[in-house]
Order: structure tokens, then C-alpha cells, then sequence
């Protein structure tokens, strides 16, 4: 992403008078924070984190978002899969596709996807030889 980007963000700096070393990406990073609002119980684990790396989310406190019934009498016990693409590609059927496509070969499983409104779950289709129930799961 940052290539297809690059030429706009050194025009950017060089503008604003930032010194960036190109050859260092790392460069490009705040000494002082970088905030990121994923809670830390979504991220990655990791022992890389910079001192100055904070988890802060998340940033809502629900007022204005539509209460959605979670069907939690569906859950089996199994290991459960959940896949939530925020509002950075929330509305991308492609995406969406992909996770059911990949997690098809897989069997003793429950995927949740959180697809927002911009998607039609109808429009997520089973890969061929499989079959989403109206369970949730595969049959």
C-alpha cells in the first residue's frame, strides 16, 4: 500500500519540512507514540512492540450504532472463527468470499462474519462441495 502511496507522501513531507530517511522505513514512525485502536486482545501477540506502541481501543461508546441480535443458542462448542473487517473493507463482498472460500476445507469449525451493512449475506455463497446450514455451519 505505502509504494502505490509513496510519491504523494515524500511530495508531503518535503512540503511540510519532515526528514525522512526512504532507505529506513522505520523512520517514518513518531518517537514519541503511535496509537492504534485495535485492543490489545485483537492484535497480534508480540514482543516487537516499541515502548511508545499503545493499544487504545476502541473508539465508540455505542451511542448511534444499531442494536443486532447475536443468534448465541447457534454456538456448538466448536472452535469458532470471527472475522471483522471495520470500516477499512467492510462493504467488500470479495473479502468476505475469501474467508468462507479458505475456511471451507476446514471441518468441525464455526465462522462468524460481522459484515456490516453494505454487504448482502446472500450474496456470500458456499464453495462448491459445501453447503452453509442454517445453523451457520457447514453440512
Amino acid at each position: 500500500m505505502f509504494e502505490r502511496n509513496r510519491a504523494g507522501v515524500e511530495r508531503y513531507t518535503e512540503r511540510v519540512g519532515l526528514k525522512v530517511d526512504w532507505a529506513d522505513l522505520s523512520s517514518t514512525t513518531s518517537p514519541l507514540a503511535s496509537i492504534t485502536q485495535v485492543p490489545r486482545a485483537f492484535d497480534f501477540e508480540s514482543c516487537r512492540w516499541p515502548k511508545q506502541f499503545y493499544h487504545t481501543g476502541p473508539f465508540h461508546d455505542g451511542v448511534g450504532r444499531t442494536k443486532v441480535e447475536f443468534p448465541w443458542d447457534k454456538l456448538t462448542g466448536e472452535p469458532l472463527v470471527y472475522a471483522s473487517m471495520g470500516t477499512v473493507l467492510n462493504g467488500n463482498l470479495d473479502v468476505f468470499q475469501t474467508i468462507v472460500t479458505a475456511l471451507a476445507k476446514y471441518d468441525d469449525l464455526q465462522l462468524v462474519l460481522s459484515i456490516g451493512d453494505q454487504v448482502d449475506p446472500q450474496r456470500i455463497v458456499s464453495p462448491p462441495g459445501t453447503q452453509l446450514s442454517s445453523r451457520g455451519r457447514r453440512s
